[in-house]
């Protein structure tokens, strides 16, 4: 099931980059950041107040879907966004190092979630994992 939940998210990331980038021809790559970004925590924010499935049963997993949808959608546009908005506001001879830093957050961020997870797996036991 949780493949399927992140799968879903996975297959809607073109859908939200597409949405995305006719936002931010409208309305400017500034705006459509800062709403991707509120957007992405807001959800977020959701997932994690969301009741478990011993509470409200089949309604749990399908909400963790549909956010889990429209997280990825919103966070799927931000790296190429951010990205655009570096490259037009860096100065002229730093817009490739000062792109750069968009990915090199981006995978700063995997090994530090990599890591932690490496942390948590150590310290606890299975059993703690689990709760």
């Amino acid at each position: 099931m949780y493949f399927i939940v992140f799968a879903l998210g996975f297959l809607f990331r073109p859908i939200g980059s597409a949405i995305a980038g006719v936002y931010a021809d409208k309305h400017g790559r500034k705006n459509t950041l800062m709403a991707t970004v509120i957007i992405s925590s807001v959800i977020t924010a959701l997932i994690g107040l969301l009741p478990s499935y011993d509470s409200i049963g089949f309604f749990s997993p399908l909400l963790l879907t549909i956010l889990r949808i429209l997280q990825t959608m919103s966070i799927s546009a931000e790296p190429t966004n951010s990205g655009s908005l570096l490259i037009e506001s860096a100065p002229e001879n730093r817009k490739g190092l000062v792109t750069s830093f968009v990915m090199v957050g981006i995978f700063v961020g995997f090994v530090l979630g990599i890591y932690s997870f490496y942390l948590l797996s150590s310290w606890l036991t299975a059993e703690q994992m689990s709760k």
